[in-house]
């Protein structure tokens, strides 16, 4: 676990290759799940947001590629309840990249889009 000042702290969910939570004082304010090319994505979201749903504003989504990738997060938001809860898409691949505008677009939940570029250079074989 480490602090980040007044209030914030960044802490792993047990296994350090779990998603992340950010608490901004006192709350758990984001989700950082796996990302969906993983195993661990589904599980995240369901155990996660059925467990602490209530404390929890937005989703995280690494390496959104397509817009389908926001619209199964969405989905399953929406099949457990968490009709509160927003997304934060991370573009860390050269497919989120070309479809950036349409994942922008995809969904009503979601409030940003995050440019991920160590991810974006791998993915493009660039040196960082």
């Amino acid at each position: 676990m480490r602090s980040y000042g007044a209030g914030h702290v960044l802490f792993t969910a047990g296994d350090p290759c779990r998603g992340l939570y950010i608490v901004e004082q006192g709350r758990v304010r984001i989700f950082r799940m796996n990302g969906l090319d993983t195993q661990l994505a589904y599980r995240d979201l369901i155990e996660v947001v059925e467990a602490a749903g209530d404390r929890i504003d937005l989703i995280m989504l690494p390496k959104a590629g397509r817009p389908r990738d926001v619209e199964f997060v969405e989905t399953l938001l929406a099949q457990i309840g968490a009709t509160h809860i927003g997304i934060e898409a991370q573009i860390e691949t050269a497919s989120g990249f070309l479809y950036a505008r349409e994942i922008a677009e995809c969904s009503p939940r979601l409030e940003a889009l995050i440019f991920g570029p160590g991810d974006y250079s791998a993915s493009m074989q660039m040196p960082a």
